[in-house]
């Protein structure tokens, strides 16, 4: 049923654009029934008219400066996409991390967001090696209905080769051990890995306890 890979590449490379379709309304009538046709809606956001390509048959862009242009905020496009009302029509919970940053912009960056996604629930995480004696509690308070205070841990120089590999992958290793690391690495960086992993399933649980009370007002 599906295609193979020298027959995509040949569509790839093609510009018969009727004969793309074609192709593709062949694959669909193999696929579905024949007499369904399903589409999706694609909604495409302009953030910004704000343009420096200068296109002759484009009517839509401002050069950079323009008193007319525009940058969309995050709230604004939030509110066009009806991102956290689809997401509650899905059953899902918009839950919002945000990396604590020693940065004297993060500070504020906070509680822009705070103010923004006030319907959303906004959980500040701290890295232990970069937000090291930042007074996390009062400059980034828990804005989310989540009683968690989520820390990524130190992890030992020793594991920093490892982990750093581009090629490396968290969820590969908790499967496989490498065979070249030690046992006592490898029990170090599991319980690591455990401690990140119990932390989100410990926001998991408060976010159904209170999907749970909510349903039974």
């Amino acid at each position: 049923m599906r295609m193979t890979p020298e027959e995509a590449l040949d569509l790839f490379q093609s510009d018969d654009l009727v004969g793309i379709g074609m192709a593709a309304h062949q694959l669909r009538k193999k696929k579905t029934d024949a007499r369904v046709a399903t589409y999706q809606i694609d909604r495409n956001i302009n953030y910004t008219n704000f343009c420096t390509e200068y296109c002759s048959f484009c009517a839509f862009y401002r050069p950079m400066g323009a008193k007319d242009g525009y940058v969309l905020s995050f709230e604004t496009i939030a509110e066009k996409i009806e991102f956290f009302a689809e997401a509650r029509r899905q059953g899902i919970e918009p839950l919002i991390l945000f990396m604590i940053d020693p940065g004297p912009k993060s500070a504020k960056a906070y509680t822009i967001l705070r103010h923004w996604l006030a319907e959303a629930s906004l959980l500040p995480v701290r890295n232990q090696l970069v937000a090291r004696g930042i007074p996390h509690a009062t400059s980034f308070p828990n804005g989310s209905t989540v009683n968690v205070s989520l820390e990524i841990p130190l992890l030992g120089s020793a594991l920093k080769p490892l982990v750093e590999q581009p090629s490396f992958s968290f969820t590969d290793f908790w499967r496989t051990t490498p065979v070249s690391l030690p046992v006592r690495l490898d029990d170090e960086l599991r319980a690591w890995i455990k401690r990140i992993f119990l932390q989100f399933r410990e926001i998991e649980l408060w976010l159904m306890c209170e999907d749970i009370l909510s349903s039974l007002k």
